[in-house]
Formats: C-alpha cells, sequence, structure tokens
C-alpha cells in the first residue's frame, strides 16, 4: 500500500509540477530579457505575471499533494484548535490570485467568532473550493463565501457560492472522488481539491455536500462539528 501510495503521488508531482515549473522558468527569462532590452515595462511586468500565476498552481498543487498523502493519511479525528474565523477568512481570501480576491463577497451569518477546527487544513480545503468556484464561473460574476452555524447538529458551516455550469448530472454522484473533474479542458489540475475537501471534513467529523445555486451554479457546503464529540 506503501508503495502504490508512492507511486501514484511521483505521477500526480510529473504531471502537476515538473511542466509548470519549466513553463514558470520560461516566463521569469523573458521577463529578465524584456527588462533587459525593452523600454516597454509592461511586456515584462505581463511575463512576470504569468510566472507567478504558474507558481501559484506549482504551490497549491504541492500542498494539496503533501495533504492527501501525509496529513490526511488516516482517517481518525486530528487535534483542533480554538480558531478565530475572520483571520482564517482573510489567509483564504489573500491565498487566491490578486485578480479573484474582489470577486468574492463574504457574508458572515454566524453568532460564533471563533470555532474548533484544525486551521491549516482547513484553510487548504476552503482555498481548494473558493478557487474552483473563480476559475470555473465567469469571471465577471461574484463568488459569495457565507459562513453560518447550526445548532443541530452544533457546528459551523461554510458555504461557497458561484455561478458556474454547475456540476453534470454523471458526475454528481463522484465529484468528490479523486481524479474526478468538471468538463472545462481549460481549468488545469488533476482533480485532487475536492477529494482534499472531502477528506478534511471528515478529519472533523463533517462532511462536504453539494447542491445546485439557482439559477445557476453551484453551492459546496462544508459542515464541521463543533463542541464535545463524545
Amino acid at each position: 500500500a506503501v508503495a502504490t501510495e508512492r507511486a501514484r503521488t511521483n505521477r500526480l508531482l510529473a504531471h502537476e509540477v515538473r511542466q509548470p515549473l519549466h513553463n514558470a522558468a520560461v516566463a521569469l527569462q523573458s521577463a529578465a530579457g524584456t527588462l533587459a532590452h525593452s523600454r516597454e515595462p509592461s511586456e515584462a511586468a505581463r511575463a512576470i505575471e504569468q510566472a507567478q500565476g504558474v507558481i501559484r498552481r506549482v504551490s497549491a498543487t504541492l500542498d494539496n499533494t503533501v495533504a492527501a498523502t501525509a496529513l490526511l493519511g488516516g482517517e481518525g479525528r486530528l487535534s483542533t484548535v480554538d480558531t478565530d474565523l475572520q483571520v482564517l477568512i482573510d489567509l483564504c481570501l489573500g491565498d487566491l490570485p490578486p485578480e479573484a480576491r474582489p470577486r468574492v463577497q463574504v457574508d458572515y451569518r454566524a453568532d460564533a467568532r471563533s470555532a474548533r477546527l484544525e486551521p491549516t487544513l482547513v484553510r487548504l480545503a476552503l482555498r481548494n473550493l473558493l478557487t474552483n468556484a473563480t476559475l470555473y464561473a465567469p469571471p465577471e460574476t461574484a463568488v459569495t463565501l457565507r459562513v453560518l452555524d447550526s445548532d443541530q447538529p452544533l457546528a459551523l458551516l461554510i458555504e461557497v457560492a458561484d455561478q458556474g455550469p454547475g456540476i453534470p448530472d454523471e458526475l454528481r454522484e463522484r465529484i468528490f472522488d479523486e481524479g474526478v473533474r468538471g468538463d472545462r479542458n481549460t481549468v488545469p489540475g488533476y482533480g485532487l481539491g475536492l477529494h482534499v475537501v472531502k477528506r478534511v471534513a471528515r478529519l472533523h467529523g463533517g462532511a462536504i455536500a453539494w447542491r445546485p445555486n439557482e439559477p445557476r451554479g453551484s453551492i459546496f457546503r462544508l459542515m464541521l462539528p463543533q463542541g464535545d464529540p463524545g
């Protein structure tokens, strides 16, 4: 099992990291050449921005790979700490590309200002949900990050709603499985993000669910139980 997991991880890293890193190196080399020979700083700025975008993608892939193969290797409950939710949200928004951040509208409806959770993993899960929403939905549309709480059961609820294409009927039962992706081939990725979200939810004793947004799009709800699990 260890050898199989190691081989799978190596394939994933080769697929998702090696070529993007090469692309980033080429973009940075181009930017350096432009700075040396051009009087148009905007050309260099575009090349640098392209390289930065590729590097962000590689970084996100590495985070997901490490989480899926190491931090999420077990299915038992994990240690949680009291976490300031506004700080967590701010960190998640800061993880997004600069052009995507203004699209996210935070709708904070919870009474609680903190919750018990593992902040690194929840941050990773929320980043995956927000990244998917901003990539799959049209760039002129807003993405809603909604924070709620529940009394029955006692839980923190976090929803990410977009106005994208939604989930095809044939994928709805498998959307949280590893390797399953939507039908937009222009969006890079291996299909690991939602799988990591599911694993994070389970480690917290919670769940992740999808439902259609109205009139268009998707709503992903992350449920994280609070209080003594008994």
